[in-house]
């Protein structure tokens, strides 16, 4: 199917919302999309998952590790909002520690023109 992310800059961070489906095909897109923003645009980024509608462990586990290649680069990404597929394939996986939740955010509305 398809991916696809919106992204919104602010002062002291990057909000990405993330929509589709993350699997085998497009983790290594996703990825490479993420930590380049990161690296573009600061030390934080915040993901919203909430619009992906469907993932696999292959992109649950790179989503993980980039976290973790993150935060050796002394950068963050967490999230702000997991869909329920996501959660349910984190817990399952035992990989759920490892989507580091931002405290105090919420989602917010896309609104696409």
């Amino acid at each position: 199917m398809y991916l696809s992310m919106f992204v919104r800059r602010y002062d002291d961070h990057v909000l990405v919302d993330v929509t589709g489906d993350a699997d085998i095909n497009s983790a290594a897109w996703l990825e490479q999309s993420l930590l380049n923003l990161l690296w573009e645009n600061g030390t934080r980024l915040l993901v919203d998952l909430s619009g992906v509608t469907f993932i696999d462990c292959f992109a649950t586990r790179l989503l993980a590790e980039t976290c973790q290649q993150a935060d050796r680069q002394a950068c963050s990404i967490q999230f702000v909002a997991l869909s329920e597929m996501v959660q349910r394939l984190a817990e399952l996986t035992g990989l759920a520690g490892e989507l580091p939740l931002a405290g105090g955010w919420a989602a917010r509305p896309v609104v696409r023109v």
